[in-house]
């Protein structure tokens, strides 16, 4: 776990150092509207809104976690839903 901090640290620094500290980080953030997750805008082309995050990220997360192959053969393969949940 120290290691992977310790890169993503490293990452972190080294990034906003090369692209002009935090505060240029920060300033471009807000030039480009990456920052606004309270958008409600319904239209469906939009990159980043509250309704395409929650309902793509919804899908997204079922196709990873709920019909993924290696998961549901780890859940058949248990003797109970018990065992399966621990």
């Amino acid at each position: 776990m120290v290691v992977m901090v310790m890169g993503f640290l490293t990452v972190l620094i080294q990034g906003s150092s090369q692209a002009g500290g935090v505060e240029k980080v920060w300033q471009t953030v807000l030039k480009g509207s990456r920052l606004d997750i309270f958008d409600f805008d319904p239209d469906p082309l939009r990159r980043h809104t509250f309704w395409t995050v929650s309902i793509g990220g919804t899908f997204t997360w079922l196709g990873i976690y709920g019909v993924n192959q290696s998961t549901i053969q780890r859940c058949i393969s248990c003797k109970s839903e018990r065992h399966a949940k621990l």
